[in-house]
């Protein structure tokens, strides 16, 4: 039986102990705090409640605007790197991949990924398009990333996590946007944004145009396009509809496989969001939101049976033999589906008491897809249904206690599961809070997972070999996590301190293991040869304690200064091969220390400089060829001259990625070199 929260490891339980101990003795008499209260940052996504970061059930990272510049990055997902805990990965020049606490892969199914609050997640790969996620980083206003469980809050997918990516409203960029960049790797990139008022509706409108053409010496090339809206119409003064459509079109090179050239693959997504508010005041109301989500990937990849055969080592007499002509072509392709997800939500928020507040709904989620990755070309679908309540209770002045649970119902595996969360968070001064919260997590497996059965087969039809196959049912993913938590605002206000230990477990109470894919090297799946194939099963034993921490200082004014670290103490193993038998070990799936630091400066003259340094470990990523990337360091600077003429302003910029030297991205095959980016920025008011 494996150990569970009741069972922490002795070595850390003292640690625990005393870090509680000095946290409440701490404590002193609260006075007036007005003043820090309306500078903490206010958040929804760790319990749909607007609450403050100090209260919380769970620990909350804000990635604001002014933050976002000062990393310099160029992709969305990049200023993940400054979330303690989190692992981020170039799997190709246009495919991404983020990670809370490694174990991850190049489609990440354990993170919940929003926008403006709906889930951007594609049941086609069971995981985020990153590329084609249809915003521009442009128009973000902020990132809220729940570090922790938090499917008591938004249901599948967020069994690590949520990142919630909130988009600038209308009324805040009103004119006229124009922004260029270019630089290494044949990077250019184009955003127009106009926004303004029509009538009762404050709108948005964003057209982005980006090509890059990746890593040094592999086909991974980007040609994308994207326009989105959103609107907001002021119904009366206490209603509103929060209108927002999207659409993405890219062409994509794909890597090799079995070194095999590979057709590009092209993909179109589009999603029409919907949400009509209704409130009272801030702490009454309710809304009624509703998603349609589709997403196309189209690869034509042709292989002559031939080539394909030598790859995979069968004698091509036997490979004629069995198959015929060796001059017949297979279909080899890996990009080839398609999905459409829609999704209905009510929410109601209530205060029944002074010291109460509630909100609870319910929603329906109806998802299809058909893929080539099924083996089949019927389409495939699944309905989930969820109830879910979230309670924040003030007794007190200094205590605080939040309740949530979430009751989902999923026909993938026709199963209901119950997710619930009970965080305290005691105020030890005005300016200092200590938290303690225990969280049970479910979730389900994907469709893609349940049915994967992807073949290769000739023209004709007749299978040639399996790719991946998911051949036994697959269970709950089960996480428990117990984490103690410090924020706290000391030094004359100048510095900002975010710490908390935790232990976290992921296993399936039944078989003891969370789902992964595993390498068998005798497939019994294989229709004609004895080769291996990829097999998704409850395989994956992960255990691991840790902390994490933030601080964020200001000595002076246009000063400022963040460094993140992170340290992990991982247990278990995951099999690479089920026959014969060998493991992997997981400590080398999760970096054992990783962290961030970043310097900023501003000048009276308009000019801003930064400088963002990432370290991480020793790395193995979970992939079609699982190998490890050695620990690297990089470094990033920026430059930055603000100007206003006449109605107009904004920034000429300089962006170089990579100062620490050439390093390698989620496989040793992908070397990241140092790049330079000039990046203008133009608003007319």
């Amino acid at each position: 039986m494996r150990p569970r929260l009741s069972a922490i490891p002795a070595r850390h339980c003292g640690t625990w102990v005393v870090v509680a101990m000095l946290a409440i003795a701490w404590g002193a008499p609260l006075a007036s705090e007005r003043e820090y209260l309306s500078e903490i940052p206010i958040v929804v996504s760790a319990t749909r409640l607007s609450q403050r970061i100090t209260d919380t059930p769970v620990a909350v990272t804000v990635i604001d605007r002014a933050l976002i510049e000062r990393t310099s990055a160029v992709h969305l997902v990049d200023v993940l790197r400054l979330v303690p805990g989190f692992q981020v990965g170039h799997t190709a020049g246009n495919l991404f991949t983020a990670t809370a606490h490694g174990t991850g892969s190049p489609w990440f199914a354990r993170l919940q990924i929003l926008v403006d609050g709906q889930s951007r997640y594609h049941t086609t790969f069971s995981g985020i398009d990153w590329v084609n996620l249809g915003v521009a980083l442009a128009d973000v206003e902020r990132v809220e990333v729940v570090r922790g469980p938090n499917i008591s809050t938004y249901g599948d997918n967020a069994i690590m996590g949520t990142v919630n990516i909130v988009t600038r409203q209308p009324f805040q960029v009103q004119g006229l946007f124009l922004q260029a960049t270019g630089g290494g790797e044949d990077w250019a990139q184009g955003v127009l944004r106009q926004a303004g008022r029509l009538g009762p509706m404050d709108y948005r409108l964003t057209l982005e145009h980006r090509r890059d053409q990746g890593f040094a010496d592999v086909d991974d090339h980007t040609r994308l396009t994207n326009p989105s809206f959103r609107g907001i119409v002021d119904l009366t003064p206490q209603d509103e509809l929060d209108i927002h459509l999207g659409y993405t079109e890219s062409d994509l090179g794909v890597t090799l496989q079995f070194e095999i050239p590979r057709d590009s693959r092209r993909v179109t997504s589009d999603y029409q969001f919907l949400r009509w508010t209704h409130a009272t005041d801030s702490d009454r109301g309710f809304y009624v939101q509703f998603t349609r989500d589709h997403y196309d990937t189209r690869e034509d990849t042709r292989v002559a049976l031939e080539a394909l055969s030598a790859e995979a080592g069968v004698p091509p007499a036997l490979a004629e033999l069995l198959l015929g002509p060796l001059d017949q072509t297979v279909a080899f392709n890996n990009f080839n589906g398609n999905s459409t997800r829609y999704e209905l939500e009510l929410r109601q928020s209530l205060r029944p008491l002074d010291d109460l507040r509630l909100t609870w709904g319910g929603g329906y989620r109806w998802e299809s897809m058909r893929d080539d990755q099924l083996g089949t070309s019927e389409r495939l679908s699944a309905n989930t249904a969820t109830l879910s309540a979230n309670l924040e209770w003030r007794p007190d002045p200094r205590w605080l206690a939040n309740l949530g649970a979430l009751l989902e119902s999923n026909t993938v595996i026709d199963d209901t599961a119950l997710s619930p969360r009970l965080g305290i968070n005691y105020r030890l001064t005005p300016k200092q809070t200590f938290r303690v919260a225990v969280t049970r997590a479910q979730q389900f497996p994907s469709l893609l997972q349940e049915h994967w059965n992807a073949l290769i087969s000739l023209d004709d039809g007749t299978p040639f070999a399996v790719n991946y196959v998911s051949p036994d049912r697959l269970a709950l993913e089960t996480s428990e996590q117990l984490e103690v938590g410090y924020l706290g605002r000391l030094q004359n206000d100048r510095l900002d301190v975010d710490a908390r230990l935790y232990h976290e477990d992921l296993y399936h109470e039944d078989v003891d293991d969370a789902v992964t894919y595993t390498y068998d090297l005798a497939c019994p799946q294989q229709p004609l040869f004895a080769l291996g194939c990829y097999r998704l099963a409850n395989a994956l034993d992960y255990r691991v304690t840790g902390l994490e921490t933030t601080l964020s200082y200001r000595p002076a004014a246009g000063t400022f200064a963040r460094f993140t670290y992170a340290y992990a103490d991982t247990h278990g193993t995951a099999p690479a091969t089920l026959n014969p038998v060998s493991e992997i070990d997981l400590a080398r799936t999760v970096p054992r220390h990783s962290g961030t630091l970043l310097l900023s400066q501003t000048l009276a003259s308009g000019i801003e400089g930064s400088i963002a340094a990432y370290y991480m470990d020793d790395l193995y990523w979970f992939n079609d060829a699982p190998a490890s990337v050695d620990d690297y360091f990089r470094v990033d600077l920026r430059l930055a001259k603000a100007f206003n003429d006449r109605g107009a302003h904004g920034q000429l910029e300089l962006l170089v990625h990579g100062l620490g030297g050439t390093y390698a991205e989620f496989t040793p095959r992908n070397r990241f070199e140092p790049r330079l980016y000039l990046r203008a920025s133009l608003q007319f008011d």
